[in-house]
C-alpha cells in the first residue's frame, strides 16, 4: 500500500503584546480591541479589533510594535491555518481600503472609513486569499483555538537594532510588499528562531567589508532577546 505523506501545515502569523501572546495559549487568541494613545488616536489600525484579528504571512513585527507601548515586549505568535475554519477568514481592512482608490484630505478621514471596512470584512470573505496575497494581510472573524497555536516567541525590541529597524520600516500596502515581502519573511523566520544566514540578510554580502560584514552577522545571531515561549509538541493537534 503507497505511504500517504501529509504535506505540513501552511503558517500564519499574529503579532501583539507579551501579556496577550502568554494568555493565548490557556484561552486560545480572542479579538481584542487596543487602546488608543493618550490624544486619543488610535494606536493601532491593523492588529486586532473586536470582532477581527489580523494575520500576516510576513509581517508579525510590525504587527506587535504596532500593538505595543514602548515599555512593552513583543509576542509573536505562529498558527497552523489547518486548523481554522476557512469560512471565518476575512480580507483585511487596509486591503479593502486600497482596493477602493479612494483619496482622503486627512488622517481622520482615512480612518474613518478603515472603520467603516471594518464592519464590511464578512460581506467581503471571497477577497481573503487576494488580501493576503496583495498585501501579506488578512484577518480572523473569530477565536483563534489553543490547538492552532505552535509557536510563541517573546522579543524585546531594545535588544536587536538590526531587526528592531527593520521592522519598523514597513509600510501596509500591495507595492511595498511586492518589492520588500521576502526580506520580512526573512525577518519573520528570525522571529520564530530559525536559522538565517548572514548571507541572506543583504545580496551583496560578499562585498562588503570585514566591517560591514561582522555588523550584519552580529545582528542577525544576537538572539539574546529573543526566548521561545511555548512549542506546541511534535505531533499534537
Amino acid at each position: 500500500m503507497k505511504k500517504i505523506i501529509k504535506k505540513p501545515s501552511k503558517k500564519i502569523y499574529h503579532g501583539t503584546s507579551e501579556i496577550i501572546a502568554k494568555t493565548a495559549t490557556v484561552a486560545g487568541l480572542k479579538p481584542y480591541e487596543i487602546p488608543p494613545f493618550d490624544n486619543g488616536k488610535p494606536r493601532s489600525i491593523c492588529a486586532s479589533s473586536l470582532s477581527n484579528i489580523s494575520l500576516t504571512d510576513v509581517y508579525s513585527g510590525f504587527m506587535a510594535f504596532d500593538t505595543c507601548t514602548t515599555k512593552e515586549r513583543w509576542g509573536l505568535i505562529e498558527i497552523d491555518v489547518d486548523e481554522l475554519d476557512n469560512k471565518l477568514f476575512v480580507p483585511h481592512e487596509l486591503f479593502l481600503l486600497e482596493k477602493s482608490k479612494k483619496k482622503f484630505s486627512s488622517y481622520q478621514e482615512q480612518y474613518e472609513y478603515i472603520l467603516d471596512y471594518r464592519g464590511k470584512l464578512i460581506a467581503n470573505h471571497k477577497y481573503w486569499k487576494d488580501s493576503l496575497q496583495s498585501m501579506g494581510l488578512c484577518a480572523y472573524h473569530g477565536t483563534i483555538p489553543v490547538e492552532a497555536i505552535s509557536k510563541i516567541t517573546i522579543f524585546d525590541w531594545r535588544s536587536n537594532w538590526l531587526i528592531t529597524r527593520e521592522v519598523i520600516n514597513a509600510t501596509f500596502t500591495s507595492k511595498f510588499h511586492k518589492l520588500q515581502s521576502d526580506r520580512h519573511k526573512l525577518v519573520n523566520r528570525w522571529f520564530m528562531c530559525e536559522a538565517v544566514d548572514p548571507r541572506e540578510w543583504v545580496s551583496d554580502y560578499e562585498k562588503m567589508t570585514i566591517s560591514q560584514r561582522e555588523q550584519i552577522s552580529s545582528g542577525v545571531v544576537n538572539k539574546s532577546g529573543l526566548d521561545m515561549y511555548y512549542q506546541r509538541s511534535v505531533g499534537k493537534r
